[in-house]
Formats: C-alpha cells, structure tokens, sequence
C-alpha cells in the first residue's frame, strides 16, 4: 500500500497542480452523448489521453491514475460527482489533499480549489480506495431500511465488496 506520507515528502501540492494542468491540456471535452452514443462510459486514464478526449470524470480518472503513480495512496483520492449548483449538470472532480487541505482538481480550470470553497458543487456521491459514499437529501426508504439515516447533510456510507 502507499503512503500518503511519501507523497507529503515529494510536493503533494506542486504535483497535483501539475498534474491537474497537465492532463487538461492533454484531452479536450467531449461528452459522451458523442463520444458513445447513448451510453455513459467511464475511461481509463490509458484510453482517454491516448483518444486525448474524454468528458469530466475521464478527467477526473486519469488524474487520480496519474496521482496514484506518483505515490498517493488510493484511500486519499476522492472521485466525486456533485451537481454543478451554477451550470445545473452532474460533474466529476477529484478531491485530494496538499499541504493546506483538500483541494479540487477540475477539468474546468487549471487552478486548484480548495475544496471549503467549491461552494458551487453539491456532492452526490464519491469513492475512494474500495469505499464509497453516497451524500443523502432528505428521507429514503430504501437507506432507511437499511438501519441508516439520510438526514440532509449526512454521508450514508457504502461499502464495496
């Protein structure tokens, strides 16, 4: 396994600047309504810089593979897909940790965001390592059969296999 530690020693906060830059000028967007037609795919980072097109969770998938090269430990990635409270879309970004905090890595920008600012986005739901977490709004019943609540504002828990 990784060490985020590692990662801390060698820059976290330069290399996921450069990385989040890199990969932006590498892939333009593309949605995936023409990329395939009638289907959401998810790429891997391999097929979308090698297609350098993909849409904002490509981006988001080929950053966290870049990262993961790089050393960070895959538990302290967040992919994330939140609804875009301004453009009225879901949108994907990655969330990982520097030196002051989380930031956001965005295919929409160059500039890391720290993530108690990105005000803008409201999360759905989001993974990292063999979790996941899905961010509840108001009741469910299928949660609430499940013993867990989905209060506004809390994280209900998933667990992969």
């Amino acid at each position: 396994m990784r060490s985020s530690c590692a990662f801390a020693r060698w820059n976290g906060t330069s290399k996921s600047r450069i990385v989040n830059m890199w990969v932006n000028q590498q892939a333009a967007f593309a949605d995936d309504s023409k990329l395939h037609p009638g289907a959401d795919l998810w790429a891997s980072a391999e097929t979308t810089l090698g297609q350098k097109r993909g849409d904002c969770e490509d981006y988001a998938i080929a950053k966290r593979a870049l990262i993961l090269a790089l050393g960070m430990a895959d538990s302290d990635m967040y992919l994330v897909i939140a609804r875009d409270l301004v453009r009225r879309v879901d949108h994907a970004v990655l969330v990982v940790p520097s030196s002051s905090g989380y930031v956001v890595m965005d295919n929409g920008t160059d500039l890391l965001l720290a993530a108690e600012r990105a005000a803008d986005y409201r999360p759905i739901f989001n993974f990292a390592g063999d979790r996941a977490w899905i961010h509840g709004r108001g009741t469910d019943r299928r949660l609430a059969a499940t013993g867990r609540s989905s209060s506004p504002g809390r994280v209900v828990e998933v667990i992969g296999d």
